[in-house]
């Protein structure tokens, strides 16, 4: 591997906290992922993105991976949750769902153009 190599951890399906934060510890991991829907699936409330119970867990993914000199990663669906994400301290994202990026490009093309009458 080249030193440009970045390597990730990421995390899908039922996979609690305290294990994601363990594996920190893996040499050689820089980016820990976390999974936001499969979080709150896993906790019991699907979806549920305000609980405090999923901030809280939230909070603690990120708390670790600074402490640990790693980078913390999410999806961001929106520019509003990329930007609540990084006031929590994530560095890394994904941005939006590609069906999601096809719709908008059209859509404010089209909303330009009309713009110009």
């Amino acid at each position: 591997m080249s030193e440009t190599t970045l390597k990730q951890r990421i995390h899908a399906g039922e996979m609690p906290v305290g294990t994601m934060v363990f594996e920190l510890f893996v040499p050689g991991v820089d980016v820990l992922w976390l999974g936001h829907f499969d979080l709150t699936n896993f906790m019991g409330i699907p979806g549920q993105f305000e609980h405090p119970d999923f901030v809280a867990a939230v909070k603690i993914v990120v708390a670790a991976a600074q402490r640990h000199g790693k980078v913390a990663a999410v999806m961001a669906s929106c520019d509003d949750w990329a930007k609540r994400f990084h006031d929590f301290g994530y560095r890394m994202f994904a941005y939006s769902l590609d069906i999601l990026l096809y719709q908008r490009a059209p859509t404010s093309g089209i909303q330009n153009l009309r713009a110009l009458r």
